[in-house]
């Protein structure tokens, strides 16, 4: 009798080599840790050390599982054939159990068919480490590790038997250290040796070069095994050496227009991307531990669709094809109600099909955002995640069949029928999102090819393609072709969509010149402040009256009273004109964005400022002089006469601005008036045009050849086509007509549209601007908190290991000096982790007295170094070291960090941000009154427009500042009752800032803003 014998090439041949690519192998591996009852599977890459570890919480394997499950191959199918035709009762005992199952979740069928996914993990490495902590009925098992050499079995001549895999068994409570893994590597290499001589030179200089990397390795390995959470918890892991170079590629290198190829296969692993789906079986991710030390989760949760992404899209189809391949569902339309939509499938000849009865879900997005729901800022990124991950995707059992859904695998053809007619054919494989959910109870004839590269091309799959393209083609007839006489709603709220983006896009282009020219006019407004114009033009016109009236004495009486009238007239009238040169009008049909407002608001304080501090006393300082010169020249003037001509130069001025805004108000009404009677003859006589067409088509039509339904019909067809353009046309006249009534109803209540819009854009843009700091704001917060509970632990632990170092150094001069460096650097940087104590409000639970002190010691603290560095003195009274105020350290302190961070980074620049010498001066003084802190420095000035900007969130002159802190530090002081503010500002004022112990009353705010 002869017998099949196997080579070992048969492994390297049914594993390595059926898997299509890497990405293809860790899929594989992900679905393995899905049949083990897996919550979650994690890959970390270290690309360092060319190690991959791939880890779950599975049910893990017990030596015999192991052995009789893990390296024997067609396990599963063993186990299918015996379920489905029964047990031969001779035989049973070489047949093996099901797999351990969980039973505390649902029951799982398994993923893998032919027993030999495992084996994958020669595609990503020629080495592997495995360990798996098995958990049965009576509790967690011993750890079973092994250690294997791929290569190995790519030996010709060598039968598989032949190959000895290394193994062995650590107690509960124990790991494999490196002398373990050491002794693991040693059986292998013995093995080999025992081999040696049957082995071609070729793959013997291999094997020996992955042995010897693989022990060099083996430190780090062992840490890594050590950080693996199999100590005392179930699962399995495999630590993959000298992973194949083409894992980074697949990482990195985008293809044409496709993203990187494992970003491709392995993201939407589960399908997490349905609202309705719940919790998913298995979570998967990986982590790219980079070179430069960075990590990244290319698997996170919001790299793939979310739920919410897909609730968000625009139109949402869903429904089912029964065991016939008939389709039914519903078909949403730009988030209106669901309609019911029906499809017939004539492909199953009346028989069940081959393929079975399965679900469809997918989303759409429109490829052109004005015809879309989304608003910009979430238009954007899902567009981005269409254009490399759009597709319909393809699970059973939750668990991606692969290579569905991927951006280069058009397997249903839309795009091929779209690129032939796009208006008719509405899909595109790039707006489209979704999944078909299938099961194996239902699709079992629905079978993987071996290297998991798509189903098979048996009946089965043939019919349940052809129903999704059936499907597809329907829906792009039916529901989106241009002309479609079954469903309309789509065009019409597409066309809605479109005309209001366009008016949306006229109306932001000419606020944008709107507020471009504002912009332009602050700057001239502050400029002309930071210059003092105001003041010198005053001066100027002090000197031009002082010249006048030095001399008008000598002369008559007549000639005296023309000369003082002359001239007052022209103080009053240079005076308006100055005037007119420091007011800043708001236009009334623009939004503003808060800075601007902010800076409109600065710009009428200044304002007010110059009419109480400049304008006035000088207008009183000319009516006084005046009258005093016509008393010396005994001059004819009456008061009356002198008022009478302000008077009258007041109203020529303001006739004068008057007549052009009616003129322009006339003009504007007369070409309102020639469009409105322009756009109503166009829409009479496309009406009319339309009724003369319907009428000629009826005429060239022969009604006595055509029978009623014939008639009906052809009755139908112009109806539709009257219905359509008469419908158009009538929506334009009622627009018109609601856009007139609406200027004419504003125009009787005196309240205008464009000072309403510019309302409501106002209102817009600061809430817009809010919620973006507020996002930005809360992962700032997040972040924080992270490092604050990780350095905490950190901090202890290095504590505690610098004592222990402390006495082991102590016999060592060469240790103690390095020992000193590191305590000295850990130090330092534990100043700065001092800072996050006192933002803990949960760490004072009752206000405490905070004296001058007590700041300048926690100050110090922490700016110390810089001061010394940044060469910058620090100076403080009496007064504020006595001054306290009994409040949360929270509250009080971030303020005065801020304030001195400020001042440290300021002091060594110009006011335009350049770095300039050091000339010895630099100071940050500290003092006090009665109502609060004073903290001034000699730096550079805060101009006058950015006397209340540097309090708002996100603004900042830094080059690379984020702009929070002074704003964060406002608020928090409000909330407690107090303030922080600007007390002296303007680009030749060294700035002084006011920590209030006292909320400023009404009046002294009134008079900080004056």
């Amino acid at each position: 009798m002869a017998r099949v014998r196997v080579k070992a090439r048969t492994l390297d041949m049914l594993g390595r080599q059926q898997m299509a690519s890497i990405p293809n192998a860790l899929h594989e591996l992900f679905k393995n840790a899905y049949d083990a009852y897996a919550d979650n599977v994690t890959a970390r890459y270290y690309r360092q050390d060319a190690l991959l570890v791939l880890h779950d919480d599975g049910v893990g394997m017990t030596e015999r599982d192991f052995e009789e499950r893990w390296l024997t191959l067609g396990t599963e199918s063993k186990i299918t054939e015996a379920e489905r035709f029964g047990t031969d009762r001779e035989n049973e005992e070489f047949l093996l159990s099901r797999p351990y199952a969980d039973p505390n979740k649902p029951s799982r069928p398994s993923l893998g068919e032919k027993g030999i996914g495992r084996l994958a993990i020669a595609t990503v490495g020629p080495q592997v480490f495995v360990l798996s902590r098995a958990e049965r009925a009576d509790g967690l098992q011993e750890l079973v590790a092994a250690f294997i050499n791929w290569t190995m079995f790519e030996a010709p001549g060598i039968e598989i038997d032949k190959i000895d895999i290394a193994v062995a068994a650590f107690p509960t409570d124990s790991l494999p250290d490196e002398d373990a893994l050491r002794i693991l590597l040693a059986d292998a290499r013995r093995n080999y040796l025992s081999l040696r001589p049957r082995i071609v030179p070729e793959i013997r200089k291999r094997i020996e070069a992955q042995l010897a990397s693989c022990e060099n390795a083996l430190p780090r390995i062992a840490d890594l095994v050590a950080d693996i959470p199999l100590f005392a918890a179930r699962g399995t892991a495999f630590i993959v050496c000298d992973t194949d170079p083409v894992l980074e590629r697949d990482i990195d290198d985008r293809m044409d227009d496709f993203p990187p190829a494992l970003l491709r296969f392995l993201r939407g692993f589960s399908n997490t991307m349905m609202p309705d789906k719940g919790d998913v079986p298995i979570r998967a991710a990986f982590f790219d531990h980079r070179r430069d030390g960075t990590v990244e989760d290319v698997l996170g949760d919001t790299e793939f669709f979310t739920p919410e992404e897909f609730r968000m899209a625009d139109q949402h189809i869903e429904g089912t094809f029964d065991e016939y391949g008939q389709f039914s569902g519903t078909v949403q339309i730009y988030r209106d109600a669901p309609q019911p939509y029906t499809v017939a499938w004539d492909g199953a000849h009346h028989q069940p099909t081959k393929c079975g009865p399965f679900r469809i879900k997918f989303a759409c997005l429109q490829g052109n955002p004005k015809e879309s729901l989304l608003p910009p800022d979430r238009y954007k990124p899902l567009v981005e995640k269409l254009n490399n991950f759009g597709g319909l995707y393809v699970y059973r059992e939750g668990i991606r069949v692969l290579p569905y859904g991927n951006s280069d695998q058009d397997y249903l053809f839309i795009e091929t029928r779209r690129s032939k007619a796009a208006k008719d054919w509405y899909f595109s494989y790039r707006r489209i999102f979704g999944a078909v959910e299938l099961t194996f109870e239902d699709n079992s004839e629905l079978k993987e090819k071996a290297g998991r590269e798509g189903f098979r091309e048996n009946m089965a799959y043939r019919q349940f393609r052809n129903m999704l393209i059936n499907l597809f083609r329907l829906l792009a007839t039916d529901w989106f072709r241009e002309k479609s006489s079954v469903y309309g709603t789509f065009w019409e709220q597409k066309n809605e969509l479109q005309r209001q983006a366009e008016l949306l896009e006229k109306r932001e282009k000419s606020v944008i010149e709107k507020r471009k020219k504002l912009a332009r006019e602050i700057d001239a407004f502050f400029g002309r402040i930071e210059a003092h114009e105001p003041e010198k033009a005053v001066e100027r016109l002090r000197s031009r009256m002082n010249d006048v009236l030095m001399h008008v004495a000598e002369e008559s009486p007549e000639e005296a009273a023309r000369i003082l009238l002359q001239i007052e007239a022209e103080m009053n009238e240079a005076l308006a004109g100055l005037r007119e040169t420091c007011r800043l009008v708001r236009p009334r049909s623009v939004g503003l964005t808060k800075k601007m407002q902010a800076e409109l608001e600065r710009a009428n304080a200044i304002t007010l400022r110059l009419e109480s501090d400049l304008f006035t006393p000088f207008e009183k300082e000319v009516d006084e002089r005046i009258t005093q010169a016509i008393g010396a020249a005994r001059a004819l003037v009456s008061r009356r006469r002198r008022l009478q001509q302000a008077l009258e130069q007041r109203e020529k001025r303001e006739n004068t601005r008057a007549r052009a805004i009616v003129k322009h108000a006339r003009e504007d009404a007369d070409q309102l008036g020639k469009e409105v009677l322009a756009r109503t003859r166009e829409g009479l006589a496309t009406l009319d045009a339309t009724f003369k067409q319907a009428f000629a088509d009826l005429e060239r039509e022969s009604l006595a050849d055509m029978d009623d339904t014939a008639a009906m019909v052809l009755q139908d067809r112009i109806e539709r086509n009257l219905a359509s353009a008469v419908q158009g046309e009538v929506e334009t006249l009622e627009r018109l007509r609601d856009s007139l009534q609406a200027v004419l109803e504003s125009l009787r209540e005196n309240t205008l549209l464009n000072e309403t819009t510019a309302a409501l854009e106002d209102r817009g843009q600061v809430l817009q601007e809010e919620l973006d700091r507020s996002t930005e704001l809360a992962h700032l917060g997040t972040a924080i908190g992270i490092i604050q509970h990780e350095f905490n632990s950190s901090v202890v632990a290095i504590r505690n290991g610098l004592n222990r170092l402390k006495g082991a150094v102590s016999d060592d001069p060469g240790a103690q000096d390095s020992y000193s460096l590191v305590r000295a650097s850990f130090e330092h940087l534990d100043t700065y982790l001092s800072m996050f104590a006192p933002l803990n409000r949960r760490l004072y639970r009752k206000p405490i007295e905070l004296a001058g002190a007590n700041i300048r010691k926690y100050l110090l603290q922490i700016f110390a170094e810089r001061f010394k560095r940044h060469n910058v003195r620090w100076e403080s009274t009496q007064a504020f070291e006595r001054h306290a105020v009994t409040a949360f350290p929270a509250t009080f302190l971030p303020p005065f960090i801020n304030v001195v961070d400020n001042a440290l980074f300021w002091l060594s620049r110009t006011s335009d941000g350049n770095l300039k010498d050091d000339d010895g001066s630099r100071t940050i003084f500290f003092d006090a009154d009665a109502t609060g802190y004073l903290v001034s420095n000699n730096g550079p000035g805060v101009a006058e427009r950015d006397a209340e900007q540097i309090f708002e969130l996100s603004y900042t002159r830094k080059l690379r500042g984020r702009g929070m802190g002074l704003a964060i530090a406002r608020k928090a002081l409000r909330e407690a009752g107090y303030e922080i503010t600007l007390e002296a500002c303007g680009k030749d004022a060294f700035p002084v800032f006011k920590i209030w112990t006292s909320a400023p009353t009404p009046k002294r705010q009134e008079e900080r803003h004056a």
